[in-house]
């Protein structure tokens, strides 16, 4: 903490190199959550994109994987929001003419965080605005790309599914199937693979095996579902069952990816799991032995992770 509070002495390579150092010693278990917090508010005031941005990484973790209940999960969202609700208010959640790519990329990462992470509740409403003006939905069922921030649509999209429920899926589902951009169309298939509803997760999974999605956004699809919380167990049984299939519509060169498919998973239990499924079915796979090497490499870094940090999160949020 003596180093970060030489910042205004550091250049934002030294800075980032610093921040960088941190991230591995907590991510090798030498430093806690609560020594991040404690310099979080000097890194985020750097004027660095990059590295006002780095304690993300951390909170997202132990917002996604760590904290075990609604309880733990409020109180993250709640100190994300502490953390970084000044300084997106700093720059404004609507672009600017005059904004540079260091502003822009900043208000990506903070509108993103916050909506995801922070769950602020003002941003997740302008979020599902953005989206609904996006997609013309109650009015003309058109994209309106000129009319939305397109650095921010994406995740506006994913909130929208998120909070307005499976018709707003299937609504973005429907232009999908009817659009030949290929811009849209990655967005709105990314937006629909994080429902939270089965049947319309069951949905967009049947495509896949089908002409109506294409071949280069088959791995979109599954990758989405496979790190979404509440779909991905059903994607993994239905990849296990479809493994052939799902195979054939990835091209060749494309195939070392599959095994990544499974690197979200966090438990020892389910490295065997995955170990036991692929190993014999990635040989004939360019490159399908070394991505399953590194899944399974991270799956066991994640359990480390979780196993070291679980105690001292719940300490440091009973404070």
């Amino acid at each position: 903490s003596k180093l970060f509070s030489n910042k205004d002495k550091l250049s934002a390579e030294s800075m980032l190199s610093l921040t960088n150092s941190f991230t591995a010693a907590m991510d090798a278990g030498k430093m806690d959550f609560a020594a991040l917090v404690e310099v979080a508010p000097t890194v985020i005031s750097s004027d660095s994109y990059r590295v006002a941005t780095s304690p993300m990484g951390s909170l997202n973790f132990m917002f996604g994987k760590v904290a075990k209940s609604d309880t733990e999960k409020a109180k993250l969202s709640a100190l994300s929001r502490e953390l970084y609700g000044a300084k997106l208010a700093a720059i404004g959640f609507d672009a600017k003419q005059d904004d540079d790519g260091e502003i822009t990329n900043l208000r990506q990462s903070l509108v993103g965080h916050l909506a995801f992470t922070g769950k602020d509740p003002e941003i997740r409403r302008k979020l599902v605005t953005m989206a609904q003006l996006y997609v013309g939905y109650g009015h003309d069922n058109q994209i309106h790309s000129d009319q939305v921030d397109n650095n921010l649509v994406s995740r506006a999209l994913i909130v929208a599914v998120e909070d307005m429920g499976p018709d707003f899926g299937r609504h973005l589902l429907d232009l999908y199937l009817k659009s030949t951009d290929g811009t849209v169309r990655g967005r709105l298939l990314q937006a629909v693979a994080s429902t939270r509803d089965q049947k319309l997760g069951a949905d967009v999974r049947d495509l896949i095996l089908t002409e109506k999605m294409r071949a280069n956004e088959v791995g979109t699809a599954l990758f989405v579902q496979m790190y979404n919380d509440d779909l991905r167990d059903e994607a993994w049984g239905w990849f296990q069952q479809n493994f052939e299939g799902v195979k054939a519509r990835i091209p060749g060169f494309s195939q070392a990816q599959i095994a990544g498919f499974a690197g979200d998973y966090c438990s020892l239990a389910k490295q065997d799991e995955v170990k036991d499924f692929f190993e014999s079915r990635v040989k004939s796979i360019a490159g399908g032995t070394r991505s399953l090497a590194q899944t399974l490499e991270s799956i066991e870094l994640c359990a480390a992770k979780v196993e070291f940090h679980r105690g001292k999160l719940a300490e440091f949020l009973a404070r």
